[in-house]
């Protein structure tokens, strides 16, 4: 959810020519480290993806989601303590909270609920790029109609490419299906694919409205603590009464591995927030989205290898890799359009 911001030369008082920005981390150049931020926010959601995905055939969704977002936090909540104590400092007005919170819900709810089903339906390889690509048209689209932000001729055409993708996507999911089906417990046949493809793709025009709610509430003068923190919160108060309501039995149905597992991804789920938002600031645009392409890459590759979730017959393989191609390809370009649509390659909390 992090905002692009460009770094500007350091200028003296006197005038004098700007200087070269001072070296970072162990020496490296801003623009390394911010490449290697990007990197791990890859590496990182792709992580979290990649487990979300192996737990959502094996434990309560909802639960899952809820231990995942109250790790979150556990972490965080030693800074809102000090920051509750200082008059609450990085945290937006009481109308923002109460924006972001109901952004929450719809986030925690709808967007991460739909996601972590269609993993266990049509797996990474689909849910990936479809939620992804939905994210990026409808960021398009809400910023043109809500924030009344240009669109230009290439963003235009990236939004046309990552339509047509969707939509291939959409063809070879049912195939997917079939070879998760005989792997695991899942429900299979045309209807349950479309409306997993259908929940991947509404989690992403979910993630869009975040990104716009998030922006509209004057976020650059908010903490990104604060954002996580008010966001992963209406995690826990919502999906917590969720898994209440569906059984404790089934929380206690989780193994001490599982548990493990789930607050691992939580653990890295917030440190690839943390990364790309960094990360975006020291790294040009281009450079941020084709790390993005390569998330939806790591995730495709592992989704086949690791889960088997590969097509079966050379036409449907064929199918889903044109459309991974093309997502990745609308991302790159993504990055060389000078519309605002670059606030949208972000990953949700």
């Amino acid at each position: 959810m992090g905002r692009v911001n460009t770094p500007r030369p350091l200028v003296s008082n006197d005038n004098t020519p700007p200087q070269p920005p001072p070296a970072g981390w162990f020496g490296l150049e801003p623009a390394t480290i911010g490449t290697l931020c990007c990197f791990y926010a890859a590496v990182g959601y792709t992580t979290v993806n990649t487990l979300l995905r192996f737990l959502s055939v094996r434990c309560d969704q909802p639960w899952t989601l809820a231990i995942k977002e109250t790790v979150t936090v556990l972490v965080l909540a030693p800074w809102v303590i000090r920051q509750a104590r200082q008059g609450w400092p990085g945290f937006p007005g009481w109308r923002g909270i109460l924006v972001l919170a109901l952004a929450g819900v719809g986030t925690q709810l709808i967007g991460n609920l739909s996601v972590l089903w269609a993993l266990s339906v049509i797996g990474l390889s689909i849910t990936v790029p479809v939620s992804l690509g939905v994210n990026l048209v409808a960021s398009a689209v809400l910023g043109w109609v809500v924030l009344g932000e240009r669109v230009s001729l290439r963003a235009a055409l990236v939004v046309a490419i990552l339509i047509v993708s969707i939509v291939i996507l959409s063809v070879g999911a049912e195939q997917t299906n079939r070879s998760i089906a005989a792997r695991a417990d899942v429900a299979t046949g045309p209807l349950w694919v479309t409306l997993a493809v259908l929940g991947a793709g509404l989690a992403g025009v979910i993630y869009a409205l975040l990104g716009v709610v998030i922006r509209r509430t004057n976020a650059s003068r908010t903490h990104p603590f604060a954002i996580v923190f008010i966001i992963t919160v209406m995690g826990t108060l919502t999906l917590g009464p969720v898994g209440c309501w569906r059984g404790v039995h089934l929380l206690q149905a989780f193994s001490t591995g599982q548990l493990a597992l789930v607050v691992v991804v939580g653990l890295v789920n917030l440190t690839a927030f943390l990364a790309v938002t960094r990360g975006l600031q020291l790294t040009p645009v281009v450079r941020a989205n084709v790390m993005t392409a390569s998330q939806v890459a790591m995730g495709v590759l592992l989704g086949m290898i690791v889960f088997g979730e590969a097509p079966d017959g050379w036409l449907a393989f064929a199918v889903c890799l044109t459309g991974v191609c093309l997502t990745i390809v609308g991302i790159v370009l993504l990055g060389r359009s000078d519309s605002h649509l670059t606030d949208a390659v972000e990953t949700p909390v």
